[in-house]
């Protein structure tokens, strides 16, 4: 019997991979703010969405990880796919701001009941099996599944839309409907690992712990606001990323499409050798260094846009952005991991994701009202936030200390 539970749970990882790519295909993904643009929105709009997604976020965030944490990983993933399969329902026919909003909703909804519960399932599963030496390994691999599809979706979803039509856009969307469809048949087949939780823990209260551990570790306090730093400064130059590419620069979409695709390779092949990168550093050295390349690289872009704008050396350093905010994330998720217990998981890993969209909402609006006055504005956005990762947040060379729960446990 334990050798089937063993076998059953080694299936995870490959289990959890295919469902976070099946929900990551996202295809429309690279026209997306040139299709919000022809369904009439403008770019400012385009922000003000990433404002419902926030405060959806915030809503939702906690409560669907609590529910991860005190009643199954694998139902809240398998809601998670629900939600996402609803999103594209509405993105299939919305015409008006509206109709959007309520899409980005269940959208919101999917990503919130995804967020901290995979990555504390993939954990978990891991320290069943014993193999708690192998999690950044394991994490970084997972990670990597969100751009598996992409390295294909990305381009051909350019060679579909590339005339810009609305039966182009709806075709690409419903390739999405389809792989949230299998998303949820996989979702179904997980088998739930163990949180090592007890009946005494449960009453210490999920929430309140999770709080104390953010609280009483300044380290781990700077490394979840290091993270969302530049992070929410590279959504912020993602998310007009194809208006401003192709509207502006006039590279073209199928263009746009092949080099996104080479994007996603690379994140793929980073995450799954990241373990092995700059191993006599600590993962906090790693961390600061790839801050000040995201830094640096946003500083040239700004620099080369008013100096000399040619649109193929700002696409390079876009580029450089990306892929190493991207890369980023699997350190993070690691450091987290290691500080957090079972039973909290991933309540803890959201409350991170909450502070990080009470970040988000100011700065989604003072960038949608700046990119009307001056469509290069977010990126001088994104760079403030960058160099605070850098200057002010720049994590302590150690690792976080261990933290503490509520004295009950």
């Amino acid at each position: 019997m334990l050798g089937d539970r063993k076998s059953k749970l080694e299936k995870n990882f490959f289990k959890i991979f295919f469902i976070n790519a099946l929900l990551n295909v996202k295809m429309i993904n690279i026209v997306i703010s040139l299709f919000y643009v022809y369904r009439s929105l403008r770019v400012a709009d385009i922000f003000y969405l990433g404002v419902v997604y926030s405060a959806t976020v915030i809503l939702s965030e906690v409560p669907s990880s609590y529910l991860a944490d005190r009643f199954g990983r694998k139902r809240t993933i398998i809601m998670a796919a629900f939600f996402g399969l609803l999103h594209w329902v509405f993105f299939l026919t919305a015409n008006s701001f509206f109709l959007f909003a309520i899409g980005i909703v269940f959208y919101a909804l999917a990503e919130s009941c995804m967020s901290g519960t995979d990555e504390a399932f993939v954990y978990d599963t891991n320290k069943e099996l014993n193999n708690q030496s192998q999690s950044l390994q394991k994490l970084s691999r997972y990670f990597s599944s969100e751009r598996f599809f992409k390295i294909f979706s990305a381009f051909l979803g350019a060679i579909i839309a590339k005339d810009l039509l609305d039966w182009q856009f709806n075709s690409i969307i419903m390739v999405d409907m389809v792989a949230s469809v299998v998303a949820i048949i996989f979702a179904f087949t997980l088998l739930e690992p163990n949180h090592f939780m007890d009946v005494e823990k449960q009453e210490a209260g999920l929430i309140k712990d999770a709080y104390k551990i953010l609280s009483r570790d300044k380290t781990l306090m700077f490394s979840v606001l290091n993270k969302l730093l530049v992070l929410i400064g590279a959504h912020l130059c993602w998310a007009y990323a194809t208006v401003f590419f192709v509207d502006n620069l006039s590279i073209s979409v199928v263009t746009m499409g092949i080099v996104w695709s080479v994007y996603h390779f690379l994140v793929l092949g980073a995450s799954h050798f990241l373990h092995s990168l700059w191993p006599n550093h600590s993962e906090t050295v790693k961390i600061n260094m790839l801050s000040a390349v995201v830094s640096a690289a946003l500083g040239m872009f700004l620099f080369s846009w008013f100096f000399f704008p040619y649109k193929y050396i700002l696409l390079a350093f876009y580029l450089i952005v990306e892929f190493t905010a991207s890369i980023r994330q699997p350190i993070f998720s690691n450091i987290f991991n290691k500080q957090f217990f079972s039973y909290n998981r991933a309540t803890t890993l959201s409350m991170a994701n909450f502070v990080q969209h009470v970040f988000q909402i100011p700065l989604l609006l003072l960038t949608g009202w700046l990119v009307g006055i001056n469509i290069i504005f977010p990126y001088v956005v994104a760079l403030f936030l960058a160099l605070a990762a850098v200057l002010y947040f720049r994590i302590n060379q150690k690792e976080p200390n261990n933290v503490y729960v509520s004295k009950t446990i």
